[in-house]
């Protein structure tokens, strides 16, 4: 549900969608999506994979957005580190350039 409303120009509005929900966030998920399916590929059971993932997704996110007050261990913290090098781009954060965003309002309308 909605919580709160906000006044933002069309040209920030364009950065949060298809920018920010749907250029990032959709496609993110969806990879997590597929990294679970290649866990349940590999033999871990379905149930298991599904709830370890959408359970460490809450505690995860609850963390990364201020929600609670916690720190993540230094193992997690080292295999962010690794992570975002090995599944993300260099120059991602270009997807909220102008130019890109009219590129992705016209590839999707």
């Amino acid at each position: 549900p909605v919580m709160r409303s906000h006044r933002v120009t069309v040209e920030q509005m364009a950065m949060l969608e298809p920018g920010l929900s749907e250029t990032v966030c959709a496609s993110l998920l969806v990879v997590m999506r597929q990294a679970m399916d290649e866990c349940v590929s590999r033999g871990v059971p379905a149930e298991a994979a599904r709830d370890f993932l959408l359970g460490h997704m809450n505690v995860l996110g609850a963390v990364i957005f201020k929600e609670v007050d916690g720190v993540f261990s230094d193992a997690c913290n080292k295999a962010i580190e690794f992570g975002i090098p090995a599944l993300m781009r260099d120059d991602w954060k270009k997807v909220f350039e102008p130019q890109e965003i009219a590129e992705s309002i016209r590839r999707i309308t």
